[in-house]
């Protein structure tokens, strides 16, 4: 029975991988052939949303309507609304997992599409909601994208995502095994996990979709006040519908039905919103 159990289990696994390989490979790629790419190694974090519309699939459904605002550099926003009001979907063409079906985005005033998709990627930290996570070390889930990155650098990144509270606990320390898809860890631990794996890199622009919306109060207090200190030199963006990360932005865009309810400053939207249901 013993081995019937491993041999599911390791099936189970080998399937997961294989329709994660079949799901990027049938994207058409980022780099087509004979494309010339701007490099830009290192941008200063200034974006802008111009008139930018997008619906997913050729839907009829507009998830964003003529968008536009601009962020400077080091500023720090809350994009907030309901489900639905087209939050993610910004954070998702800033990082042009899809392309605008008109409009244009642009990073230090160069159009997104004419920057490398290795220097876009390179230069924001980004947190989704869903953390996906492998089979594995937590030191392993923590440094899939760069092997080579020392463990000063893997444990500043864990002390500030909180991921090093329970890691440290456990006798196996680093080498804690993982399942599959974070099984075995709590949701408030695997989203520790990912920001951890988000900001081994200084990138210029923090980008987080709900990073705590699976964490205990206090796990969560931790991380913002560590959050604080560390987006203090850059550009960040937070995708939320909880007011708790509202205590590290400055100003607030907030997103109805796929346009711009409102935007200014944190105070001058929160008392805007007062007594408001959108």
């Amino acid at each position: 029975m013993g081995q019937a159990a491993s041999l599911i289990s390791n099936y189970s696994d080998a399937k997961s991988a294989y329709d994660v390989i079949n799901t990027i490979v049938a994207q058409p790629s980022e780099r087509p052939h004979g494309k010339k790419f701007i490099t830009r190694p290192d941008l200063h974090g200034e974006i802008e949303f111009r008139d930018v519309s997008f619906s997913y699939d050729a839907s009829e459904h507009q998830s964003l309507q003529s968008v536009s605002f601009k962020i400077k550099p080091k500023e720090k926003i809350a994009i907030i609304g309901r489900i639905g009001s087209g939050k993610s979907t910004i954070a998702k063409l800033l990082l042009h997992l899809y392309e605008p079906q008109s409009g244009a985005i642009f990073l230090d005033g160069i159009d997104i599409n004419q920057i490398d998709p290795i220097d876009l990627r390179k230069n924001i930290s980004y947190v989704s909601q869903d953390i996906n996570l492998f089979k594995g070390t937590a030191k392993e889930n923590i440094l899939y994208r760069s092997s080579r990155v020392g463990d000063e650098q893997m444990l500043r990144a864990s002390i500030i995502s909180g991921a090093d509270e329970f890691v440290k606990r456990h006798h196996q320390g680093y080498e804690m095994p993982i399942g599959e898809r974070g099984m075995g860890l709590s949701g408030g631990q695997r989203q520790s996990i990912g920001i951890a794996r988000a900001i081994l890199f200084e990138s210029p622009i923090v980008l987080m979709d709900e990073p705590t919306n699976a964490m205990d109060q206090l796990s969560e207090a931790r991380l913002i006040a560590n959050l604080k200190h560390y987006v203090e030199d850059k550009t960040a963006i937070f995708v939320t519908q909880k007011n708790t990360l509202l205590d590290i932005v400055d100003r607030i865009i907030v997103m109805h039905e796929g346009k711009i309810y409102l935007d200014g400053s944190k105070q001058e939207v929160l008392s805007k919103l007062a007594g408001k249901r959108l």
